[in-house]
Protein backbone atom coordinates (compact mmCIF):
# COMPACT_ATOMS: atom_id res chain seq x y z
CA UNK A 1 0.00 0.00 0.00
CA UNK A 2 1.19 3.47 -0.88
CA UNK A 3 0.41 6.26 1.47
CA UNK A 4 0.29 9.85 0.30
CA UNK A 5 2.71 10.89 3.00
CA UNK A 6 0.46 13.49 4.55
CA UNK A 7 0.56 11.71 7.89
CA UNK A 8 -3.16 10.95 7.95
CA UNK A 9 -2.92 7.42 6.58
CA UNK A 10 -4.90 8.07 3.36
CA UNK A 11 -4.19 6.00 0.29
CA UNK A 12 -2.67 7.75 -2.73
CA UNK A 13 -5.11 8.01 -5.63
CA UNK A 14 -3.41 8.07 -9.02
CA UNK A 15 -0.22 9.80 -10.05
CA UNK A 16 0.88 13.17 -8.84
CA UNK A 17 0.55 15.87 -11.48
CA UNK A 18 4.13 16.99 -11.01
CA UNK A 19 5.39 13.54 -11.96
CA UNK A 20 3.38 13.17 -15.19
CA UNK A 21 5.36 13.33 -18.45
CA UNK A 22 4.85 16.66 -20.20
CA UNK A 23 6.26 18.46 -23.19
CA UNK A 24 6.97 22.18 -23.38
CA UNK A 25 6.36 22.33 -27.13
CA UNK A 26 3.00 23.60 -28.38
CA UNK A 27 1.36 21.13 -30.75
CA UNK A 28 0.43 22.72 -34.08
CA UNK A 29 -1.75 20.96 -36.58
CA UNK A 30 -3.00 22.85 -39.64
CA UNK A 31 -6.08 20.64 -39.86
CA UNK A 32 -7.15 21.55 -36.32
CA UNK A 33 -6.68 25.24 -37.03
CA UNK A 34 -8.76 24.99 -40.21
CA UNK A 35 -11.48 23.05 -38.38
CA UNK A 36 -11.73 25.62 -35.58
CA UNK A 37 -11.81 28.42 -38.16
CA UNK A 38 -14.60 26.65 -40.04
CA UNK A 39 -16.68 25.94 -36.94
CA UNK A 40 -16.36 29.27 -35.20
CA UNK A 41 -15.42 31.60 -38.04
CA UNK A 42 -13.50 34.79 -37.63
CA UNK A 43 -13.99 36.05 -34.12
CA UNK A 44 -12.84 39.60 -34.75
CA UNK A 45 -15.87 40.59 -36.87
CA UNK A 46 -19.27 41.50 -35.43
CA UNK A 47 -22.24 41.26 -37.75
CA UNK A 48 -24.18 44.38 -36.80
CA UNK A 49 -27.08 43.48 -39.09
CA UNK A 50 -27.57 40.17 -37.30
CA UNK A 51 -27.41 41.87 -33.91
CA UNK A 52 -29.94 44.50 -35.04
CA UNK A 53 -32.31 41.80 -36.33
CA UNK A 54 -31.91 39.88 -33.09
CA UNK A 55 -32.89 42.78 -30.82
CA UNK A 56 -35.50 44.35 -33.12
CA UNK A 57 -38.44 42.31 -31.80
CA UNK A 58 -37.81 42.76 -28.07
CA UNK A 59 -37.05 46.46 -28.58
CA UNK A 60 -40.29 46.91 -30.50
CA UNK A 61 -42.28 45.22 -27.72
CA UNK A 62 -40.58 47.40 -25.09
CA UNK A 63 -41.47 50.59 -26.99
CA UNK A 64 -45.10 49.55 -27.48
CA UNK A 65 -45.53 48.61 -23.81
CA UNK A 66 -43.78 51.80 -22.75
CA UNK A 67 -46.14 53.95 -24.83
CA UNK A 68 -49.20 52.12 -23.51
CA UNK A 69 -48.10 52.78 -19.91
CA UNK A 70 -48.45 56.55 -20.27
CA UNK A 71 -51.46 58.15 -18.56
CA UNK A 72 -52.46 59.70 -21.87
CA UNK A 73 -52.94 56.20 -23.30
CA UNK A 74 -55.21 55.38 -20.35
CA UNK A 75 -57.28 58.50 -21.01
CA UNK A 76 -57.70 57.66 -24.70
CA UNK A 77 -58.66 54.06 -23.90
CA UNK A 78 -61.21 55.24 -21.31
CA UNK A 79 -62.76 57.65 -23.83
CA UNK A 80 -62.98 55.05 -26.60
CA UNK A 81 -63.98 52.15 -24.32
CA UNK A 82 -66.05 53.52 -21.40
CA UNK A 83 -66.29 50.05 -19.82
CA UNK A 84 -62.58 50.22 -19.03
CA UNK A 85 -63.34 52.81 -16.31
CA UNK A 86 -65.23 50.19 -14.30
CA UNK A 87 -62.47 47.60 -14.04
CA UNK A 88 -58.71 47.77 -14.45
CA UNK A 89 -58.83 44.29 -15.94
CA UNK A 90 -60.80 45.55 -18.95
CA UNK A 91 -58.17 48.21 -19.49
CA UNK A 92 -55.35 45.65 -19.29
CA UNK A 93 -57.09 43.37 -21.80
CA UNK A 94 -57.67 46.28 -24.18
CA UNK A 95 -54.00 47.28 -23.89
CA UNK A 96 -52.96 43.70 -24.64
CA UNK A 97 -55.08 43.64 -27.79
CA UNK A 98 -53.78 47.05 -28.89
CA UNK A 99 -50.18 45.96 -28.25
CA UNK A 100 -50.67 42.74 -30.23
CA UNK A 101 -52.25 44.54 -33.20
CA UNK A 102 -49.60 47.29 -33.25
CA UNK A 103 -46.79 44.72 -32.96
CA UNK A 104 -48.27 42.65 -35.80
CA UNK A 105 -48.63 45.69 -38.05
CA UNK A 106 -45.17 47.10 -37.33
CA UNK A 107 -43.44 43.73 -37.52
CA UNK A 108 -45.04 42.84 -40.87
CA UNK A 109 -44.40 46.34 -42.20
CA UNK A 110 -40.72 45.99 -41.28
CA UNK A 111 -40.57 42.53 -42.83
CA UNK A 112 -42.18 43.75 -46.05
CA UNK A 113 -39.51 46.45 -46.42
CA UNK A 114 -36.64 43.93 -46.32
Amino acid sequence: MNYSGNGQGQLAMGDQIARLPTSSTVPHNANDEALVGHLFGATDKVDTKAVANYIKGPLLVAVIVGVLCFPQADEIIERVFPASKESPYYKIMIKMVIAAVVYYILNNWALSRQ
